[in-house]
């Protein structure tokens, strides 16, 4: 019974205090046993523990229900806040040790929304969790108080539509708020799902959900709030995120009017996708403070809508996709100066695409501030838009390095809105269409224009245009516009036979979208460009070869193969935008793995995308998960470590015989840091040819787990 008591008055130590409750310490809790918050199991009733349990004390033993009015309840504990406290002891690991899967040292069971603050002790880390959606009204509302050396790790579901202006969970403290999953959903008039009153820190990751679903609502809300993104989704009719901290998104998706909103702090998005879908919204903005993206995917198509806005700082991209669709003023990149500061601020792009879609709008305007584009692609598609415009004589407009700028029009001046003449250098270049002429022969330049005329452009199926300009060359889609395949025959030399091709077809994104192809075009290419099983990287002189040969044969892709290393330069990216890019690890002339990245545009890096599932590298993992945990596992290895950026679709021939394919669980290892994370949507499934496909955001290893891992 020496545990029983000893657990029973851990239990009975969250008590009420003056102010709130408070979750007493348990330091002196020796257990050293990690409780899972799906192994908790609590009810509505009285508790009891097991009378027969053993007297090893490393071992706690869960509580078991008991009907109401049975038993003898567990009193002191306040009736909203329920919970069992476990202890851990961070341990950093060598190899010779189990991987680590870091836990909580305290777990509340949240049944509903106490008038009272939930005051988190100094240095502690508190998971707060519940069995199901706890739903609320107002007054009653979560309140909780974070120290600044504490951190809550949220995993709880809580709901309420009677909010009136208020917060759901109003957080004071200029602690740590770590959403890995769960929900916040508010409504109501004016609700905000989560307001923050100090310099709090708010972590969203996983599939975590935080919505405001009524007209202004705000999702997450604070003044010196900071709010850091890698998954999970924040949504709003209203703002998204506003705040006077900063802000980082890295994946997940964020759509409101306002999705991000910041004043006098940054914005930087690596991943993900912002979404503005109403009118007169605005992707990214901020007032005084830097707006920077250099991955992800931030989409506005309201009536007008704008992409990125900062009201006297700098703007820069360097990746990623900016796409906004609205009609008349509408802008994907704007900023004005904050005069009573004298800040004028500036637009750089270095990498990732720009694209206006809309009628009588612009890509890139500035106000006052000069605009640099020395890399990725500037595009305007709608009548009557310019690419870039200078609205003062002060606005320097510069097109050098490897930039590129497209518009639709018939001279410089249409696409380059400027008092004074735009500079253009290096490598970079402008290209405009008189946007008639349509349909197109393949490998024409009917109605292109390039500056400087060194350049060139011209025609490719389906709707491409390929350019030159030096060292830079690309492609890029023109909406509207057809262009007509009629390839030539090439000589008997340059038309070896294709590789052998698995059977069936393999997709990473979609069924059979490419069923009968077998690799068509581009493994013609492949065959004369990969002769050898070595390392080989992709330029962009060859990804826009692979890009023209699979445009030409009707593909909606491009893809490689290889038998080695490979890997695609950070240049070579922008010719595989605007199509799915798939690369084939072979052996044998046999589909091992398929990589298939569906937003080639995002990637700025040098990036290896070939994967394993044999090897020394699969051994080893398998070996260490095998050796310390009870389950059958499996090893999918990638050549690339670290987050990709994005989600990245995986089609693995994994042979899982004798494993139960109902009960697959994901989990990504880091060789580095010797530690694993669970994937909570992998979203796989095994198609007709056995390929079990996936998606993934890392690199590294993923193992797949038959069941969930336990500890031999």
């Amino acid at each position: 019974m020496k545990i029983t008591k000893r657990i029973l008055a851990i239990i009975l130590a969250l008590a009420m205090t003056v102010g709130g409750l408070t979750i007493a310490s348990v330091a002196d809790w020796d257990g050293g046993y990690l409780i899972e918050p799906e192994e908790v199991r609590y009810y509505a009733g009285a508790y009891k523990y097991p009378e027969d349990e053993p007297e090893e004390e490393s071992v706690p033993y869960y509580s078991e229900y008991i009907a109401e009015g049975e038993g003898e309840a567990a009193e002191g504990i306040a009736p909203a806040l329920i919970g069992i406290v476990p202890f851990s002891t961070p341990v950093d690991w060598d190899t010779s040790t189990p991987p680590t899967l870091v836990g909580s040292e305290y777990t509340v069971i949240l049944s509903g929304a106490p008038s009272n603050v939930l005051q988190i002790p100094a240095g502690a880390t508190v998971t707060i969790t519940s069995t199901g959606t706890v739903t609320t009204f107002w007054p009653n509302i979560l309140s909780i108080n974070i120290p600044a050396n504490s951190t809550v790790i949220w995993t709880a579901d809580i709901f309420s539509n009677e909010i009136h202006g208020n917060s759901l969970v109003d957080i004071h403290g200029d602690g740590t708020f770590n959403m890995v999953g769960g929900s916040i959903e508010s409504g109501g008039a004016v609700g905000r799902a989560i307001s923050s009153h100090d310099s709090l820190t708010i972590n969203i990751s996983g599939n975590a959900r935080v919505v405001s679903n009524t007209n202004d609502g705000i999702a997450i809300n604070g003044l010196n709030l900071s709010v850091n993104i890698s998954g999970g989704e924040i949504r709003a009719e209203d703002i998204a995120i506003i705040g006077g901290g900063n802000v980082t998104m890295s994946g997940g998706t964020v759509q409101a009017r306002f999705p991000l909103r910041t004043f006098g702090a940054d914005i930087t998005v690596t991943g993900g996708t912002v979404i503005s879908p109403y009118n007169y919204g605005v992707a990214l903005s901020s007032g005084g403070g830097n707006v920077t993206v250099s991955g992800g995917t931030i989409r506005s198509y309201g009536e007008p809508s704008h992409g990125l806005f900062s009201y006297g700082g700098n703007i820069t991209v360097d990746g990623g996709s900016i796409s906004v669709t609205g009609q008349g003023n509408s802008t994907a990149i704007a900023i004005e100066p904050q005069t009573f500061l004298s800040n004028v601020g500036s637009i750089t792009v270095s990498g990732g695409t720009i694209q206006i879609h809309g009628a009588n709008s612009t890509a890139l305007r500035s106000f006052e501030g000069d605009i640099v584009v020395d890399g990725g692609l500037v595009s305007a598609t709608g009548q009557g838009s310019t690419a870039i415009r200078a609205d003062s004589i002060a606005c320097s407009v510069s097109i050098v390095g490897s930039g590129t700028v497209f518009g639709i029009g018939n001279s410089l001046s249409d696409i380059i809105d400027s008092s004074a003449a735009p500079t253009i250098g290096g490598n970079g270049v402008v290209i405009w269409w008189t946007g008639t002429g349509s349909p197109f022969a393949v490998n024409t330049s009917t109605n292109l224009h390039t500056n400087p005329a060194s350049a060139t452009a011209h025609w490719a199926a389906p709707n491409l245009v390929l350019y030159t300009n030096g060292a830079n060359s690309g492609n890029f889609a023109v909406p509207g516009v057809t262009v007509t395949a009629q390839r030539q025959p090439s000589p008997p030399s340059q038309q070896p036979q294709p590789p052998q091709q698995p059977s069936g077809t393999i997709t990473g994104g979609s069924d059979n979208d490419d069923r009968g192809r077998g690799g068509s075009g581009v493994s013609r290419v492949l065959s004369t460009l990969i002769p050898t099983p070595q390392e080989i990287w992709l330029t962009p002189q060859m990804a826009a070869s692979l890009t023209q040969t699979a445009a030409a044969d009707g593909a909606n892709f491009t893809r490689s193969r290889h038998d080695g290393r490979y890997g695609v330069r950070a240049a070579a990216w922008l010719n595989l935008a605007g199509r799915r890019f798939d690369h084939d690890a072979t052996a044998n002339r046999a589909v091992q793995v398929r990589v298939s990245i569906l937003n080639p545009a995002q990637m700025t890096e040098d990036m290896l995308v070939s994967a394993w599932v044999a090897g020394n590298d699969v051994s080893r993992v398998r070996g260490i998960f095998e050796r310390w945990f009870s389950n059958d596992v499996r090893v999918v290895h990638f050549d690339h470590s670290g987050p990709w950026g994005q989600n990245v679709w995986v089609a693995a021939r994994v042979d899982l015989t004798g494993m139960d394919v109902g009960n697959l669980h994901f989990y990504s290892y880091d060789r580095e840091t010797h530690s694993f994370r669970w994937i909570s949507e992998p979203n796989h499934r095994i198609d007709s040819n056995g390929f079990l496909h996936f998606r993934v955001d890392v690199g590294g290893a993923i193992v797949i787990s038959d069941g969930q891992l336990m500890r031999r």
